[in-house]
């Protein structure tokens, strides 16, 4: 709409009394101006964590070529020392520590899961030396599963389809085939490129991005007593770590305090690619590059 065409208002008060006047909503007047200005909605934030979780399935299918093929990956000997000795130094991550079962990650023996003891800081470089090996590369244009496979992993999983009907569209029943079909044709159809790119998942390009949020349709199912069960749970849990974490792991593992809210909303920057992941030490965006996006998808 050009200027000439808008309406006569030049104050917000004189905006509030005129939506007063028409009996609108506070909430309604902002959904539909972000809508129509921006064009970001639930549905549009919806797109963009589902083209996240694909990509993060993908890069992890890829850094764990290495493991699964045994290639030897030639990187700064400083950075590959650090990662080993991080790797040695897991014994205290264990079951009389955490006070419930957890994986051995390291027994695993899969390349990804043993960077969940890594520095932040340098993730993204060890994640970028194995992209850019030449026989990684090779292997990852042919022993990737495909693409549809990736679609089926990922919708017949409880998690997003817990997430599809609880968090964001209530009263939605979730169809696991549909979703598969729809998530394939985001993927394959050349119309949707644009998306698979580092700028259209960068989250912090839409206004406001990091106070988006709206309450979820679970606080609402199990109540406000159930999550202050579980926030006094994680606090304590959070406390104890804090203290008995060594100082080698606690850039990797950082326990903060909850919040007596966590729960109630769904905030959009904690579902995204991020920047700022663990205290700003992982730069996702370092890693999720277009050349690597374009490797992996």
């Amino acid at each position: 709409m050009s200027e000439n065409n808008l309406i006569e208002v030049k104050t917000y008060d004189e905006l509030t009394e005129g939506l007063k006047v028409l009996g609108v909503t506070p909430k309604e007047a902002f959904s539909l101006v972000f809508k129509s200005k921006f064009h970001f909605d639930k549905r549009h934030f919806w797109t963009m964590s589902r083209i996240t979780k694909y990509l993060r399935v993908r890069m992890i299918d890829a850094l764990n070529l290495k493991s699964k093929y045994n290639v030897e990956v030639k990187y700064p000997k400083k950075l590959w020392s650090l990662y080993h000795k991080e790797l040695k130094e897991e014994k205290w991550f264990n079951k009389k520590l955490m006070g419930e079962p957890v994986p051995n990650y390291k027994k695993d023996g899969t390349f990804h899961t043993t960077l969940y003891y890594v520095d932040p800081a340098y993730r993204s470089d060890l994640c970028n030396a194995i992209l850019e090996d030449r026989e990684i590369i090779k292997l990852i244009k042919t022993e990737m599963p495909k693409k549809i496979d990736t679609c089926r992993k990922l919708n017949e999983s409880e998690i997003f389809e817990f997430d599809y009907e609880h968090l964001w569209f209530s009263g939605k029943k979730f169809d696991a085939y549909q979703e598969i079909q729809n998530l394939h044709k985001l993927v394959t159809e050349k119309r949707h490129n644009k998306k698979f790119s580092p700028n259209y998942l960068d989250v912090r390009k839409v206004p406001n991005w990091n106070n988006i949020k709206w309450e979820t349709p679970l606080w609402k199912e199990l109540g406000h007593n159930y999550f202050e069960l579980e926030y006094e749970k994680i606090k304590k849990k959070a406390t104890r770590m804090r203290k008995v974490i060594p100082d080698y792991a606690k850039s990797a593992q950082m326990w903060e305090d909850p919040k007596p809210t966590d729960g109630k909303y769904l905030k959009i920057n904690e579902i995204m690619l991020r920047h700022n992941r663990y205290g700003g030490k992982l730069n996702e965006f370092k890693y999720f590059t277009q050349r690597n996006i374009d490797l992996i998808r």
